[in-house]
């Protein structure tokens, strides 16, 4: 300031450089402010759960006033707001326009050069019910936001969200994995006939010499209960996939034990021990071969095991339990249910079946 004072020409050009700042800045700033006022209006005023894909869009409709003040601020801002399309179809459901927000969500997606994932996710949301699939953008992304929008919905009983969610999901991610999801919700709705056209597409979707089309093919075995089939098709893919073969190898010997196929099971879980002898599930898959075969000697060795290698999991105790009581060695049976009950005291299984071994020995109150 002291030399501000001392120096009239540094008066003059720091006088010019604030009004160039202000010349050149100020609209930008002003319309910014703008942007900001919009998004804080717009959290208040729209509803804090996302577009659903269903014929219901949007929101509640807001009083005139707010939706003129919005509509100003969204003026202004011009192109300074980097959410312009997405706010106008926004506003547009606030305004109880609800085909004018699916319009306008719809064209901006499809015209930009660039995607923008909200908008080209609100888009392909709010299109899904008429049957307007984006054809280029976020697929990906929109297949496993569905996919978890579905899987929530699920959690709160809402089997026709679910449905519609996992369908968009299946839309724009045609994979096993969503389309086995679908099909599964399709039957629990008692849509059988749909659940089996998923499968026929999913198996037009992948060559036959991919892992795909035989998981695809299994599944389609399981539906059928065809047991052996499903774990001639997993083994398919498991050497198909060597990446995911630990998991198909899984499926296969739990398929083989439905089949009483125990030898071809066994081999299955003894493959998959020897892809990743560091996990527990192909140990318990082979206790599990014996048992069902009622060798419960053989069963009780490999749980033994699987209890030694995974001190911690409270699952070799639940089996050897399961194994005594099979034996009718009820004591034995409680004494390895409560060292599961220590390990998991939540699970309701081994409760159920130490109440059933109490039961057997007459101790009711137990």
């Amino acid at each position: 300031m002291r030399l501000l004072r001392r120096s009239p020409p540094l008066i003059v050009l720091a006088a010019v450089a604030a009004l160039l700042a202000m010349t050149l800045l100020g609209p930008g700033l002003l319309a910014r402010a703008q942007v900001n006022l919009l998004s804080i209006e717009l959290a208040r005023a729209w509803d804090a759960r996302p577009v659903e894909p269903t014929e219901e869009l949007c929101p509640q409709a807001v009083d005139a006033a707010r939706l003129a003040s919005m509509q100003a601020h969204l003026q202004q801002a011009g192109v300074w707001d980097a959410h312009r399309a997405l706010h106008r179809g926004m506003l547009a459901c606030l305004a109880g326009d609800a085909e004018g927000a699916r319009a306008a969500w719809l064209a901006a997606a499809e015209a930009a050069e660039r995607t923008d994932p909200v908008l080209f996710l609100y888009a392909a949301v709010a299109g899904f019910p008429q049957g307007h699939i984006l054809a280029a953008g976020e697929h990906d992304g929109v297949g496993r936001y569905a996919a978890k929008r579905s899987s929530a919905a699920m959690k709160e009983n809402d089997l026709p969200l679910a449905i519609a969610w996992q369908e968009l999901a299946f839309a724009y991610d045609p994979s096993e994995k969503i389309g086995a999801q679908l099909a599964s919700l399709y039957r629990k709705a008692g849509r059988d006939a749909d659940a089996g056209q998923i499968m026929t597409q999913l198996l037009d979707v992948y060559p036959d010499d991919s892992p795909e089309h035989w998981r695809v093919q299994a599944r389609a075995r399981e539906q059928k209960q065809d047991w052996a089939g499903a774990m001639a098709a997993y083994l398919q893919a498991s050497a198909l996939d060597e990446k995911d073969a630990y998991g198909d190898l899984l499926k296969a010997g739990r398929m083989g034990v439905r089949a009483r196929d125990f030898e071809q099971a066994r081999a299955a879980f003894q493959q998959a021990i020897a892809l990743k002898p560091d996990k527990i599930d192909a140990y318990l898959g082979m206790g599990d071969a014996y048992r069902s075969e009622k060798a419960y000697d053989e069963a009780r060795g490999w749980y033994e095991q699987a209890a030694e290698l995974f001190p911690k999991d409270y699952r070799p105790s639940y089996y050897l339990g399961v194994t005594a009581r099979a034996q009718q060695r009820y004591e034995e049976a409680i004494a390895f249910f409560d060292a599961a009950l220590s390990r998991k005291p939540e699970h309701t299984t081994t409760l159920y079946y130490k109440a059933l071994s109490l039961d057997a020995l007459g101790r009711r109150g137990e």
